[in-house]
C-alpha cells in the first residue's frame, strides 16, 4: 500500500474495512505489526475490558495500518466499526469511542478531527451516528437505497458511501456484475445540495475507469489501487469521449430554475422540497420504506455477512497471539 500512495499520492482520505485489513495483514511485511498489536491488546485489556483481547488486537492492527498511510493524505483516516455490532446502537457507540481512544494511545499527535468512523447503514448504527455527531465524524457505509441516505443525512453523517456494486464483486470468486447504481450517487448528491445538506457523497465499490469517469464531479470517491493504476494510464481523445460524466447535465441544470430535472429516480422526483423524512424517531417507518427496495435489502444483508465473516477471520488470526 505504501508503494501505491508514494506513486499516486498524495490523497485526500484513506479508507479501511475488515476485508481490506484481512487481506493486507496476510502480507509478510506486516508480521511485526500483528505481533505488536497482540502485545498491546494484552497490555490494555483491563482498560478495554468490554471486548475480547483478540477483538481489541484487530482494532489496534487496523488502526496501525491506517496510521502508516496518514502521512500521505490530507484528510481523514476512515476506520470501520465492528460489523457484528451493526444492529446495536450502544455497542456501535462504544466501538466508535474506543477507536478514538486507541488512536490517541497509538499516535497522540494525530488529531481526532481527522478520524472518521465507518458505520453500516442499518437503523441502529445510524442512530449511533446521530448520538456521536458532531463530536465524532461518521460515514454511512454499505448504502444502497434512498431511506438509508436520508437517515444518514438526518443523523449528521459527514459522508455516505453508496456502493456502486454489491460488495461480493470485490471478493475472491466474484459473481457477475449487475447494473451499477451510478445514477443513484448523482441523484443523492443533487438532492443533498437542493436541501442544503452538508453530508458528502463518497461512492465506493467501483469496478472500472469508465465508472469513475461517469462520477467525475462527485464530492469524493474511493478508488482501489488497481483502478488507480488504470486511471493513470494514458487515454486517447476517442476513449475519453466515450465516457461522459453524469454530473455534466446535473451541473448545467443546477444553474437553472428547475432542480427536479437533475434527478432521474422516480422516488426522488418531487422530493426536493421535502426537508427529510424524520426517520430518526420513527424506526418502523424507515423499515417500511426500506422494504420497498428488496434488492437494496439483499445487498445490505450480503455486505454485513461478508464483513462479519472477515471480522471473525481477523479475530481467529489474532487469537493464538493473544493467549
Amino acid at each position: 500500500m505504501s508503494i501505491v500512495v508514494k506513486k499516486f499520492g498524495p490523497f485526500q482520505d484513506c479508507t479501511a474495512n475488515q476485508a481490506i485489513a484481512y487481506f493486507e495483514l496476510q502480507r509478510a511485511c506486516h508480521e511485526s505489526l500483528i505481533k505488536e498489536a497482540a502485545r498491546q491488546a494484552k497490555q490494555w485489556t483491563a482498560r478495554f475490558s468490554d471486548i475480547t483481547v483478540e477483538e481489541l488486537a484487530v482494532e489496534i492492527a487496523t488502526i496501525k495500518l491506517s496510521l502508516r498511510i496518514a502521512p500521505y493524505i490530507t484528510g481523514f483516516i476512515h476506520i470501520q466499526a465492528n460489523p457484528l455490532n451493526a444492529h446495536s446502537t450502544l455497542k456501535t457507540i462504544e466501538n466508535a469511542k474506543r477507536i478514538i481512544d486507541l488512536v490517541a494511545l497509538l499516535c497522540p499527535s494525530f488529531p481526532n478531527s481527522r478520524i472518521c468512523i465507518k458505520l453500516p447503514s442499518t437503523y441502529p448504527s445510524l442512530v449511533a451516528a446521530h448520538k456521536l455527531s458532531p463530536t465524532i465524524h461518521t460515514l454511512a457505509t454499505t448504502l444502497f437505497a434512498l431511506p438509508q441516505a436520508e437517515l444518514a443525512a438526518e443523523a449528521g453523517c459527514t459522508y455516505i458511501a453508496p456502493y456502486v456494486h454489491e460488495l461480493a464483486v470485490q471478493m475472491p470468486d466474484p459473481p457477475p456484475l449487475k447494473t451499477p447504481i451510478i445514477r443513484f450517487c448523482v441523484d443523492i448528491q443533487c438532492l443533498y445540495r437542493a436541501r442544503g445538506i452538508h453530508t458528502k457523497v463518497l461512492p465506493a465499490s467501483l469496478k472500472s475507469v469508465e465508472e469513475i469517469m461517469q462520477l467525475a464531479g462527485v464530492d469524493h470517491i474511493t478508488v482501489a489501487p488497481a483502478l488507480l493504476a488504470d486511471l493513470a494510464s494514458p487515454r486517447t481523445e476517442d476513449q475519453l469521449a466515450l465516457t461522459e460524466s453524469l454530473f455534466d447535465k446535473a451541473e448545467d441544470d443546477a444553474l437553472g430554475e428547475d432542480r427536479e430535472d437533475i434527478m432521474h429516480d422516480d422516488k426522488l422526483k418531487g422530493d426536493v422540497e421535502n426537508k427529510g423524512k424524520a426517520y430518526l424517531h420513527d424506526e418502523e417507518r424507515w423499515h417500511k420504506a426500506m422494504a420497498e427496495d428488496e434488492e437494496a435489502q439483499k445487498k445490505l444483508k450480503q455486505a454485513l455477512e461478508i464483513f462479519g465473516d472477515m471480522q471473525r477471520q481477523l479475530e481467529t488470526m489474532m487469537k493464538p497471539l493473544c493467549t
